[in-house]
């Protein structure tokens, strides 16, 4: 299987660090965690399998944020699937196009 940071091409860790907003609530600042690893991977994308494994977060956090993300239209389908650490298929997104 595949190493999720192999999809960062050098740039490890993701940029995971961001200035703290005031008027910003914890799901939003997760969302824009999650949605910059998403598109440090580029291309190539990343499973929320992967963006766990990154982020070192829990699959229910992680989960909920690309939901919203997808939902949201931030982060599409790039129509491809990898293998999880269960060995299940999982969705590769990538961030939307500006």
């Amino acid at each position: 299987m595949r190493e999720a940071r192999d999809c960062f091409a050098g740039r490890w860790p993701p940029s995971v660090s961001l200035p703290v907003r005031r008027d910003e609530t914890p799901k939003q600042r997760l969302r824009e965690v999650v949605l910059n690893a998403i598109r440090d991977a580029g291309a190539e994308g990343l499973s929320s399998d992967e963006a766990e494994v990154v982020l070192t977060m829990t699959h229910q956090t992680v989960s909920a944020r690309v939901h919203e993300l997808a939902r949201a239209g931030a982060i599409v389908d790039t129509g491809k699937r990898r293998r999880t650490r269960s060995k299940r298929l999982a969705t590769v997104w990538r961030a939307a196009s500006s």
